[in-house]
């Protein structure tokens, strides 16, 4: 019986031992898209034997590891001081979580002691277990949409078995529509009139497995940067061009929500322009802006804040 790519569960919880199986159940349920699973990632080393002939040789799978892609809506978790559906695996990017309850849930980047997390992704019945997962993220939003955010993650090893799937308990929170009325955006103390925002903290991972070691993603470090677009303005109104040429520091901070329970602030201290190129929206000249996110007193490049 042919099975169906759109019947999908995936439940994560964080690990307390890295690579030890977390259990995530039903209530770890997360509302993904773009969902893209590669269970069978390594090496196919052939072998290198001389024969008398010409006869293709075959190989051995090495450095044998797993690789998750997903999609999932940036919204909050229902009530003030609530984890998102989101936050084990955010906690798995080199991010720490701070819960202050009833009040909101800070997401800071880190610089040791990082967490791993597993996840369960079942395909309509085949079940693989994703243990030791670590990996990045990006943030993406744009004015007339909704905020999304995509996570790759790599996997320890651990083969897939045919099981049906867990009954999944999913937040009914809704994500809101980025607009004047959802959303506010300031860069440099300016409240600029913002078509796109993409935030990448860049953190790298790799599968490692050396001798009397025991087989790990490892997070090898982090660059943060990203872009925005907004309309373009007159140096009187503020001179990005200065700040540019200067490699001025900016604060950059984004609301989006107005309603305790589902409001997700972006805030970084040190924002820097990479460049400032025009554009086009709507027969609209905008400035499109690569951006660095760079550290203030340290692991601060950014903030991810769920109220």
């Amino acid at each position: 019986m042919e099975l169906s790519k759109k019947k999908a569960v995936i439940i994560a919880a964080v690990e307390g031992v890295y690579g030890a199986d977390a259990t995530p159940d039903g209530s770890n349920a997360i509302g993904v898209t773009d969902l893209k699973i590669s269970p069978a990632k390594g090496t196919a080393k052939k072998r290198a034997i001389m024969y008398p002939d010409h006869s293709t040789q075959p190989h051995i799978i090495t450095q044998q590891h797993q690789e998750v892609s997903l999609t999932v809506e940036l919204k909050g978790g229902g009530a003030a001081g609530t984890v998102p559906e989101c936050g084990p695996i955010l906690r798995a990017c080199m991010m720490s979580e701070t819960i202050d309850p009833g009040v909101d849930v800070v997401y800071q980047l880190i610089s040791d002691s990082y967490e791993s997390c597993t996840i369960y992704v079942n395909q309509d019945g085949i079940l693989h277990k994703l243990t030791g997962c670590r990996g990045t993220f990006k943030i993406n939003g744009a004015a007339g949409d909704y905020p999304t955010m995509s996570f790759t993650l790599l996997a320890l090893a651990v083969a897939p078995v045919d099981l049906a799937p867990v009954v999944p308990v999913y937040t009914t929170v809704a994500p809101l529509e980025i607009n004047s009325s959802n959303t506010t955006f300031a860069l440099g103390g300016f409240a600029a009139l913002l078509h796109k925002l993409d935030l990448d903290p860049g953190v790298a991972v790799k599968y490692r497995e050396l001798v009397n070691s025991s087989a790990q993603i490892i997070i090898t470090g982090r660059d943060c940067k990203g872009s925005l677009t907004f309309d373009a303005i007159k140096n009187i109104d503020h001179n990005f061009w200065a700040d540019w040429s200067a490699s001025t520091p900016l604060v950059m901070a984004l609301t989006h929500g107005a309603t305790t329970g589902n409001i997700v602030e972006i805030n970084a201290p040190k924002v820097q322009l990479a460049s400032v190129d025009y554009g086009d929206a709507d027969n609209t000249l905008t400035f499109n802006t690569p951006i660095a996110l760079t550290r203030n007193t340290g692991d601060d490049e950014f903030t991810l804040t769920f109220k």
